[in-house]
């Protein structure tokens, strides 16, 4: 969705606004293939963001946790020509019952209507992320101490570092 919106303290031509989920910057249990697709999209708007900031459009990314909507009857919605193409992750595939995740979701998942608020609110003042729950905070700060423990502790090399940010400043003149 693009939009003429107020910006920071200047006014944004157009804004990109684009939905991932909490899976898009962390990986839970077996939804790789679902987390790579939501990576994906956190990866396009923080690009577009950078890309798009000279041009004075805005790109915000929503990485929900549970909401209360329908999503629990994803599969009903599915086109009758998809019906045979199933990812073999549906709901009652795993043996969850539809109604016990509705349940889950109605006491749970945040409400749709204060989705919609804070997606607004991030837009008119261009943040990159909205995060519908603060368990994004815990997890993220997890997955950010397991990353930065992996990481030698030699020092870095600075001549290595120059010259690649030199090639990438180079690829971005090339491409751009």
């Amino acid at each position: 969705m693009v939009s003429p919106l107020f910006c920071r303290e200047f006014v944004c031509t157009g804004h990109v606004m684009e939905t991932a989920s909490l899976g898009g910057v962390t990986v839970a249990g077996n939804g790789g293939i679902y987390s790579t697709a939501k990576f994906g999209v956190v990866a396009l708007m923080e690009c577009l963001r950078e890309d798009l900031a000279d041009e004075n459009i805005g790109a915000t990314v929503l990485c929900p946790s549970a909401v209360n909507t329908n999503i629990h009857e994803h599969s009903d919605m599915r086109p009758e020509r998809y019906w045979g193409h199933s990812s073999g992750l549906a709901p009652t595939d795993a043996g969850l019952d539809p109604e016990m995740l509705q349940g889950m979701l109605a006491s749970f998942g945040s409400d749709p209507s204060e989705v919609g608020r804070q997606v607004l609110h991030a837009i008119r003042h261009d943040e990159p992320y909205v995060f519908t729950e603060r368990m994004a905070k815990g997890l993220i700060e997890l997955w950010r101490e397991a990353l930065l423990a992996l990481i030698p502790d030699e020092e870095p090399d600075l001549e290595r570092l120059a010259a690649d940010r030199a090639m990438r400043r180079a690829l971005t003149e090339l491409l751009g």
